[in-house]
């Protein structure tokens, strides 16, 4: 009963499928914990339990039955969870939550490579996730922005990438790499291609975000929305239970990228989410503002890019040594 309703609620509000996991996972543990058999026995004491629960994650994890030591993150994300199953699916406000201890992560240093390194791995993958991962550094896009794409989203005759329902649910513009739209433009053919013959074998569905695909019934077979990234193989959608072509999986990007560097012998310890910091320091040093970098990055907060351009070497005092 309990997950059903978490179910419906999470897709009305559009959270995705990752989200949706994420959140019944922790609602799961917490409604164990709790020993709940109803949604009513979720109502007393509500927000001293919340607290209780969060509390103990926050301060060494031995609340949660399996759980050995738990990170800032999965506190965090047990927070927002607990929250959502609270206020969004049983209809009980907790209040004012400011005063809950919240386990704070350890601050780490990003490993960001510098242009001709960064260049150098790109530049190494061969096929569509060579491209992906080229137009993650030249756009300084998130991993999953660039597999979410969809044909649809590349305006070639402006040279222009949109970023849709990004992190935050925020769209953006990118400026399209120059060096990379001849490659894209054959990404795009072939997919066209690839969208042709599964038209013929009466496949060609691609799922639709939020409540698109009732608005628009017969756009689901359109290449527009295609994914660009596409997966080699259909699959079930875990939602509608019809069969078509999603994107790539973001652990496959990464282990190309991984593969790339072993194959490379750079020892240093390099992530997609670096090229992003790489890129952003790219533009500061050729003379793009912040807030515009800021802009094309998609932050809202402009301390966030402030944190990119000083992540790395850039964000070391040349201090003198005594020695």
């Amino acid at each position: 009963m309990f997950k059903d309703d978490f179910i419906t609620v999470s897709r009305a509000h559009h959270l995705a499928l990752k989200t949706q996991r994420a959140y019944w996972f922790q609602a799961r543990k917490y409604i164990r914990w709790m020993g709940a058999k109803s949604a009513k026995d979720l109502e007393q004491d509500s927000t001293e339990n919340f607290r209780r629960y969060l509390s103990g994650m926050a301060n060494s994890g031995d609340q949660i039955e399996g759980d050995e030591g738990v990170s800032a993150s999965s506190q965090n994300s047990a927070f927002h969870a607990l929250r959502f199953l609270y206020e969004k699916v049983v209809g009980i406000s907790l209040g004012d939550l400011s005063n809950i201890p919240r386990a704070t992560g350890h601050q780490r240093i990003v490993d960001v490579p510098d242009d001709a390194t960064a260049k150098r791995l790109v530049e190494s993958v061969p096929g569509k996730k060579g491209i992906a991962l080229r137009l993650i550094y030249g756009t300084a896009g998130r991993l999953n922005d660039i597999l979410r794409l969809r044909l649809k989203d590349f305006d070639f005759k402006k040279k222009l990438v949109a970023i849709q329902e990004s992190k935050g649910g925020k769209s953006r513009l990118v400026p399209m790499p120059e060096s990379l739209i001849g490659e894209l433009a054959a990404l795009v053919r072939e997919r066209e291609r690839i969208h042709q013959v599964d038209l013929v074998n009466g496949l060609g569905w691609v799922h639709m975000p939020g409540r698109l695909a009732k608005k628009y019934p017969n756009e689901e077979k359109s290449l527009g929305w295609q994914y660009a990234f596409e997966s080699g193989h259909t699959s079930k959608d875990p939602i509608t239970l019809k069969l078509g072509r999603h994107h790539i999986q973001d652990v496959t990007l990464q282990r190309a990228f991984a593969d790339a560097c072993k194959k490379l012998k750079i020892k240093r310890h390099y992530t997609i989410h670096g090229l992003r910091h790489s890129t952003a320091q790219f533009w500061e040093r050729n003379g793009i503002t912040i807030s515009e970098i800021a802009g094309l990055l998609g932050h809202s907060d402009i301390e966030t890019t402030h944190r990119y351009l000083k992540s790395g070497v850039r964000g070391v005092t040349r201090a003198p040594s005594p020695i």
